[in-house]
């Protein structure tokens, strides 16, 4: 089964604006984005003071009084302050990088929006932001919400540059996942002088990072609030205008079995999972911005062929190797200051080819869908040896519902326990289908 490109996406999935983005941003939008990327805590605690008491609302700025100290030293630490430079390079990337006069440095700042509007630590942020106002609210003490707070600023420092777009690739290449790296750089000796300083609990934060432990679950739950928060409204329709507040509110506590979330109603905590899932297949999904996502690790599997790629980043947590390919490339995806810089070979258009693809533009492509693994192979057999190299087979995503969540509500005999799951959203014939996209 053979069909050609030319389908739009898909349709009836929301109330999202078309055109979809994020391949240009309309006026007005990405400052929008950029606001609720950048929220600050007393902006935070503005929209709690609106669905909160005076006295909940006294004791979160307490305990931020509390734990000013340890956030301080921990944003100066290399494990933290790198976030900054992870901008998530995931979908199609913004033409706007492909210059040739990159010269400032990359912490100054960016010409022009990448796929996303936020990086890594402005993510990690608003999660530490979370886990205080809950933790704060439901009565813990200073020391468990330290670890909790210091839990969201680690828990994403072991992605290379490349993210999620290149996380499972890194993974195959025998390096452990983003959380285990994450895990790794705790060990380094000024992590270690850190903790020790502030008298955390490593083996918690371990836990907790993986999602297990008494707040493994509100990390989880949090984690998705996060971006879901600010990808909402990066795409023009913000789900959450009150920056998750209403959803802070919602929680009444933590099982203390299971650490799942005690919750006043299950009806908001469905909805996050519907909005991440249409979110899921209609965005961080969607035909286009696997196509760019597949052409970025394209270059990457391209790379020992080609001259070192240029950039800055030592990440001690991968092999040698590894080092140049995964971080420059994908900083040079999303920071200033860095630009691939292969000489004139014959490896060149082809690659020029990939990085257009990378930006969306598909009229360098022949694109074509297969209904099975096998008939895809079989296509790409068929290619000329000479265009082998730089085509690929595009996989389809197997489940946009894969993530659950297990909420409790009081009920007469106690804690009830509702496992909630995305239903809304549906898997398409196009989303089972095996993409071949040949260069032409």
């Amino acid at each position: 089964m053979n069909r050609e490109h030319g389908a739009g996406p898909p349709e009836g999935l929301g109330d999202f604006e078309q055109p979809k983005i994020p391949k240009y941003w309309p006026e007005g939008l990405k400052e929008q984005a950029i606001k609720y990327a950048d929220i600050d805590e007393e902006g935070l605690l503005k929209e709690l003071a609106q669905v909160l008491p005076p006295v909940e609302i006294e004791r979160i700025r307490e305990v931020s009084r509390e734990l000013a100290a340890m956030e301080k030293d921990i944003v100066k630490l290399d494990q933290v302050d790198r976030l900054r430079l992870l901008w998530q390079t995931s979908g199609v990337m913004d033409p706007g990088f492909l210059r040739d006069d990159f010269t400032v440095d990359p912490r100054v700042g960016r010409d022009s929006m990448p796929a996303f509007s936020h990086n890594r630590y402005q993510h990690s942020k608003l999660i530490g932001f979370y886990v205080k106002a809950v933790l704060s609210r439901l009565g813990e003490n200073t020391v468990a919400i330290k670890n909790g707070v210091a839990t969201a600023w680690f828990h994403d420092s072991g992605h290379s540059a490349l993210a999620h777009t290149g996380d499972d690739f890194m993974v195959k290449n025998g390096v452990s996942d983003h959380e285990q790296r994450a895990i790794g750089r705790l060990k380094e000796p000024e992590t270690q002088e850190f903790l020790k300083k502030h008298q955390l609990d490593e083996s918690q934060i371990v836990d907790t990072i993986q999602e297990q432990g008494r707040f493994g679950q509100l990390q989880k739950v949090m984690d998705t609030l996060s971006y879901t928060t600010i990808d909402t409204a990066m795409y023009g329709n913000p789900k959450y205008p009150d920056s998750g507040a209403g959803m802070i509110a919602d929680i009444e506590g933590l099982d203390p079995e299971t650490g799942g979330l005690i919750v006043k109603s299950t009806e908001k905590w469905q909805d996050l999972l519907e909005t991440r899932a249409e979110m899921m297949q209609r965005y961080y999904r969607s035909e286009e911005d696997m196509l760019a996502d597949n052409a970025k690790l394209q270059v990457v599997r391209l790379a020992p062929k080609l001259d070192r790629m240029a950039g800055i980043e030592d990440d001690r947590t991968l092999r040698p190797e590894l080092v140049g390919i995964y971080n420059d490339f994908g900083l040079w995806m999303g920071i200033k200051g860095f630009q691939i810089v292969w000489k004139d070979t014959p490896f060149k258009p082809k690659i020029d080819r990939l990085v257009q693809l990378a930006t969306g533009d598909r009229s360098g492509w022949d694109i074509k869908k297969f209904a099975t693994r096998e008939e895809a192979l079989t296509e790409q057999e068929s290619i000329p040896p000479e265009l082998r190299d730089f085509s690929f087979i595009m996989e389809p995503y197997t489940d946009y519902t894969d993530k659950t969540l297990d909420v409790y509500t009081r009920g007469e005999k106690g804690l009830e326990r509702h496992e909630l799951r995305a239903q809304k959203t549906k898997l398409t014939e196009e989303d089972t289908m095996y993409v071949v996209a040949v260069p032409k």
